[in-house]
């Protein structure tokens, strides 16, 4: 199951294996996820600990409430 694989394509593969192998292959999938996850929060606390109190305070303000721009939430401008 390649990163780019689109969603048809991975269903595809899925009907092709019985249930311990999709729960196999998901489990699999879980565990790249959570590697991404944890270098993610890695570098993000290594720049936040570059950062003055001031711009943490910044980051921590955008943080929470930019986390989800680029998925179809958009902000709208008055």
């Amino acid at each position: 199951m390649g990163q780019g694989m689109d969603r048809k394509a991975m269903r595809g593969e899925f009907e092709k294996l019985n249930t311990p192998q999709r729960l196999d292959k998901m489990l699999a999938m879980s565990e790249v996820r959570h590697a991404k996850m944890v270098e993610h929060s890695q570098a993000t606390k290594a720049f936040y600990a570059q950062l003055t109190a001031e711009q943490q305070g910044v980051f921590d303000a955008e943080a929470m409430f930019g986390h989800h721009r680029g998925h179809g939430q958009h902000r709208h401008q008055s």
